[in-house]
């Protein structure tokens, strides 16, 4: 402050260099509105992206991405996100999230050397879709590929035990469906014996079926190729199940009797075993549900063809 007889009071003003604590190379990343038919699912929740923001990084949402999951547009907004209608700008990104693989028009918008995070689907993915993919020098990373130190596949994992709570849940309203089922509840119901569950597999899926499947008063029997594996599962569900090495012969005569079979077994080299024929799942009962969840690698059962979930 300088003194002026003609002026009362002058401030004079200093240039001050402070530090820019914000990340100077920070990422941009568009989150992707999905288009397709029943995807409602987000890769990134709003807590998620205000993480990343307050890191530095700029976060883009497409108008209405999160709406199917339960997350609008003001949640995103209040985490830190910019909401865009433009598709462009979010393909445009430095990291694009998606759950449902990008289109091949798509991937031509995307910049070079981006980095994709999605839902590949390898097993089903064409050669020429990969090559796509390597002429734009993209870093392609596939959620079901990701693997963790103490999960071997974290996000597959967490996806399996969500699968498995839902397959009795879907199975049992279809069960007490007075058009397609044979109107039989699930719960356990006094003087009444209880419905059986067959299930083929002994992973998460499995596990999380038979969870529930026992919550509800179901009896439960398992069918897998692996003593060990059969003898862990049963050990965590204090042996309240029944466990059989797979055999044609057994399997057929016990889903003669079975409301609920889950099919839930995965292999390591994307092609599901043929474990349950055409044959054995004429003899089960008029109104019974089988529920093929390996169906993303063929599936298990003979009969069984890729549906939505409408």
């Amino acid at each position: 402050m300088i003194h002026d007889e003609n002026v009362k009071y002058r401030f004079a003003t200093e240039t001050l260099m402070l530090k820019n604590t914000k990340n100077k190379n920070n990422v941009v990343f568009g989150i992707f509105k999905e288009y397709r038919h029943d995807e409602n699912r987000i890769p990134l929740t709003p807590s998620a992206v205000k993480k990343l923001v307050d890191d530095g990084n700029v976060v883009l949402v497409q108008k209405g991405a999160g709406n199917a999951a339960g997350f609008n547009d003001t949640s995103f907004s209040e985490a830190g996100a910019l909401i865009t209608d433009s598709k462009e700008e979010i393909l445009n990104s430095d990291v694009l999230l998606k759950i449902f693989p990008p289109e091949k028009e798509e991937i031509e918008m995307m910049k070079n050397n981006a980095v994709l995070l999605s839902s590949l689907c390898l097993h089903q993915t064409q050669k020429s879709y990969l090559q796509h993919l390597s002429s734009k020098r993209i870093t392609a990373i596939s959620y079901e590929l990701i693997q963790g130190k103490e999960t071997h596949f974290p996000l597959l994992y967490a996806m399996s035990e969500i699968v498995g709570q839902l397959v009795v849940l879907i199975a049992a309203s279809y069960l007490c469906d007075s058009k397609w089922g044979c109107s039989t509840l699930t719960g356990a119901i006094a003087g009444l014996p209880p419905i059986d569950v067959v299930v083929i597999g002994s992973g998460t899926v499995a596990l999380n079926v038979c969870r529930v499947a026992l919550g509800l008063g179901c009896r439960v029997s398992v069918f897998d190729t692996s003593t060990d594996r059969l003898r862990k599962l049963s050990n965590t569900l204090n042996n309240n199940i029944f466990t059989y090495m797979y055999d044609q012969d057994v399997l057929a005569k016990l889903l003669t009797d079975t409301e609920i079979l889950v099919c839930a077994k995965h292999t390591s080299d994307f092609r599901s075993p043929l474990l349950v024929k055409e044959s054995m799942v004429q003899q089960m009962k008029d109104g019974s549900v089988l529920v093929d969840v390996s169906i993303d690698q063929g599936g298990c059962c003979e009969t069984s063809i890729m549906t939505t979930h409408s």
